[in-house]
């Protein structure tokens, strides 16, 4: 993933999903190892949207 725009995209993508997961209603509680693992995703997710958006800046 050397675009920057996708990995952006991406990035974006998936943290909008892990958010709607993590921070939308829920019937049960997930279990504290898939919550620890979502957060960490969820983090990695901003980590390349940020990443991305920052080298478009640049003009990569």
């Amino acid at each position: 993933m050397n675009n920057p725009k996708v990995t952006a995209a991406m990035g974006a993508v998936a943290s909008l999903y892990l958010g709607y997961r993590l921070f939308g209603p829920t019937d049960e509680a997930p279990s504290p190892t898939l919550y620890a693992l979502q957060w960490v995703l969820f983090i990695a997710a901003l980590i390349g949207l940020v990443g991305g958006l920052y080298q478009m800046s640049k003009g990569k």
